[in-house]
């Protein structure tokens, strides 16, 4: 009997204070169960409690396991929901809960994504191909967030989108679609214009995105994990240019400030 395989989990969930407290414990056991034969193994900084930007955050820590040798395969995930009784109080209570009192708001959703991540040279012929490859990874902070007194000059956005312009691979020539993990309120229009503008080279010309509230609402922590399936599945119709494969950039950012990005194409 081949031996079960000690799979890392890497989880992004909602940020603190923004709802009711999370009982971890009942959705890691579940998660176990399903994840037979591999046995899960859970740590505590393997829990990402940062938001919206969380799944960018989880899949960095995933990278730390991977590029150290620690582990060989890293399941990486997230889940939210805002729809709860809790989360839906805590939001009227901001004002950010979109209502015929409030036009700028959001629309809550919930969701929840997981990949699984491995290096390239990992990868073995006998295991499913890979449906993706993510070419690189930003992480930054936006001093200017949203729960303090100051309007955004987009500098934490800007940042990682310049991370990924000067990366030696994924930085080469355009993508050809931009993801937002975002709600459709004007702060987050703002800061993205402002970033992308500083950032024109990488970006695709005529500009093409998605926001994912145009569809599910705003689901949190979950928007990362969905939005790379989005991107895949939108990589997926997309024909090569001049022989080379599409691109795709995805990002999310934080109600409290964490920012993230990735360029990500299709497996080959």
């Amino acid at each position: 009997m081949e031996k079960a395989e000690h799979l890392p989990l890497v989880l992004a969930l909602p940020a603190p204070g923004n709802g009711p407290v999370i009982d971890e414990e009942p959705l890691l056991r579940a998660l176990a169960e399903v994840a037979s034969p591999a046995r899960l193994q859970v740590r505590p900084e393997g829990l990402c409690r940062v938001g919206r930007a969380g799944f960018f955050v989880a899949l960095a820590r995933a990278a730390e396991l991977l590029l150290s040798g620690k582990a060989r395969r890293v399941l990486v995930g997230a889940v939210d929901s805002l729809c709860d009784p809790g989360s839906l109080e805590n939001l009227l209570a901001k004002g950010q809960l979109l209502c015929s009192s409030v036009r700028e708001g959001i629309l809550p959703g919930e969701g929840a994504g997981f990949v699984l991540l491995t290096r390239a040279s990992m990868h073995r012929r006998d295991e499913p191909r890979a449906q993706g490859r993510i070419l690189a990874l930003a992480l930054a902070k936006e001093p200017r967030h949203r729960y303090q007194s100051e309007p955004s000059l987009a500098e934490g956005l800007t940042s990682a989108f310049r991370q990924l312009h000067n990366h030696p691979v994924a930085g080469l020539r355009r993508v050809a679609h931009v993801l937002s993990c975002q709600t459709g309120e004007t702060l987050w229009g703002h800061e993205f214009n402002r970033a992308y503008l500083r950032n024109a080279a990488l970006m695709p010309e005529p500009l093409v995105g998605h926001l994912i509230a145009e569809s599910l609402g705003d689901v949190g922590a979950g928007s990362g994990a969905i939005q790379i399936g989005h991107a895949l599945h939108v990589l997926g119709e997309l024909k090569p240019v001049h022989g080379q494969a599409p691109r795709a950039l995805v990002y999310g950012c934080s109600d409290e400030g964490q920012v993230g990005a990735i360029i990500i194409e299709r497996g080959t």
